[in-house]
Formats: C-alpha cells, structure tokens, sequence
C-alpha cells in the first residue's frame, strides 16, 4: 500500500508543502503508479487507490480497495493474501478517487464519487454495497 504523507505540522492553503510517498510492506507486489493486486480476474486497476478495513466478513474482517478506473471493488478476507481478492461489481460508476465508508452497519459500504478526471458535466453519485450479499 502506499500512502501520501504531508511534510507540514499544520496547513493552510497558501503554504508550500512537499509529498512523500511512503510503501508499507505488502504481501502484494508493488508497481509504482498503480493500484496492484493479484485478483482471481487480474484487472488492471489503475490510479487512485483508496481502501477501507470492516469487521464484517472473515474472521479477520474484511479490506475493500478500489482504484479510479473501475467500477467495481475488491474485497479481501484473508488479510490481503495476494490470491484472496474477490471482485465484486457495484452500481457505483467509474470516478476519479472515489471514496469508501464504512457505515454503522459494518456489513454496508458506502461509495462516492464525482466523475471521470477531465470529464466535462461530472456530478457527485453515491451507492452502497451489502458485504452479507457477496457470494
């Protein structure tokens, strides 16, 4: 997983801040720029990884990650076993960092998003997943 860590104690819009891209250790292999995993239909899932861990699922709960170029997310209740991920469709389109919440029942995803980068009437869309319907 790679992750974004702001160089400044406290931020304001007009100060100058520099990025580091931090790599935790990953059972995964890691390519820089995309979104790898080793999922039993191999999409290749492509910028703006974002991801989410719920109890619900396993019995170590359940990590769902999804990227900006697919519509679909990935689950994982095998806490990220390269051979574990499980494709799942949503009715949620393809957006440009779409966000994932867990909601107070843990078994819901809420995802979110706002359009393709660079499209044109981009409107913000919301959906949800049931993890307890997943077969």
């Amino acid at each position: 997983m790679v992750y974004e860590q702001p160089q400044l104690k406290t931020f304001s819009p007009t100060s100058q801040s520099s990025i580091r891209h931090r790599r935790t250790p990953s059972l995964v292999p890691y390519t820089p720029g995309r979104c790898s995993s080793s999922t039993n239909a191999n999409p290749r899932q492509e910028s703006s990884p974002y991801n989410v861990w719920t109890p619900a699922g396993g019995k170590h709960g359940t990590i769902v990650a999804n990227c900006g170029t697919l519509s679909e997310v990935f689950i994982n209740e095998k806490l990220g076993a390269p051979d574990a991920w499980v494709k799942v469709p949503t009715p949620e389109g393809i957006s440009y960092t779409r966000t994932l919440l867990v909601l107070p029942d843990p078994s819901e995803i809420l995802i979110t998003g706002a359009g393709e980068l660079g499209g044109e009437e981009n409107r913000v869309t919301t959906s949800s997943i049931d993890l307890d319907d997943v077969e």
